[in-house]
Parts: C-alpha cells; sequence; structure tokens
C-alpha cells in the first residue's frame, strides 16, 4: 500500500486489521488524501476495529483545516457538514454538530477545547 494515496480498498483493509499505521504520518497523509466519505463510513461502522482512529481523524481534519492557511476553512467545513448529512452514529453526530456550531460562529475553534464533547447534538 502507499501510506500517501491509499485506495478505498486498502484503506478498508487496514481499518479492519491488526496493523499499525503504515507511517508515522499516516494521519496527516489521509487528511491531504482528503476522502472524508470514506473516513466518516469508517467512523460509523461499530464492526471496525480502528473505528475510535476514523473518528479521531475527522476531528483531526477540522482542526488541522484551523491551522493551516492554505486550506479554505469555510469551505471545507461546509463539504465535511454535507457529507456527513445522514449520520447514524452519536459520535459523529457530535462532529458533524460543532463543525455546524464553526460555521454558525457560536462556537470559537479553540485547539486544546475542540476534542471535548458537547452536551448535545443534533
Amino acid at each position: 500500500m502507499n501510506p500517501n494515496n491509499p485506495t478505498e480498498d486498502e484503506l478498508t483493509e487496514w481499518a479492519f486489521s491488526e496493523k499499525e499505521w503504515p507511517d508515522q504520518n499516516w494521519d496527516l497523509f489521509l487528511v491531504w488524501h482528503g476522502r472524508f466519505d470514506w473516513y466518516i463510513r469508517l467512523a460509523e461502522d461499530y464492526t471496525c476495529p480502528k473505528r475510535q482512529f476514523f473518528i479521531d481523524l475527522l476531528y483531526y481534519v477540522v482542526g488541522y483545516s484551523f491551522k493551516k492557511t492554505e486550506v479554505d476553512t469555510d469551505a471545507l467545513l461546509l463539504r465535511l457538514v454535507k457529507e456527513a448529512q445522514n449520520v447514524k452514529s452519536k459520535e459523529v453526530r457530535i462532529w458533524r454538530h460543532k463543525i455546524k456550531l464553526l460555521k454558525s460562529g457560536d462556537l470559537v475553534f479553540i485547539q486544546e477545547e475542540w476534542w471535548s464533547e458537547p452536551s448535545s447534538a443534533t
């Protein structure tokens, strides 16, 4: 597998394996790869052994967008909300809700607080 450009099959195979990260920058490569629909699907799959990795990756994507000036954060947040439109898992719904709060201005992005869970999600 090419860690900085995995196919959907390779990513899924890794997600359901016992294998360690294929590269120390695996999470960053996946952010750059930008297949958020795959990441959301795997974060929602309760049978996926690496489900928590993908939930964490979704948070990392948003945090990364706020740190990098070359990323159009507004466009990315809009894309993520759209791609997560029909999510069912509580953890991914909370993530989506927090993005909506960021977009509306009801939540200010603070790196240290980004990972904490709000009291409710819609």
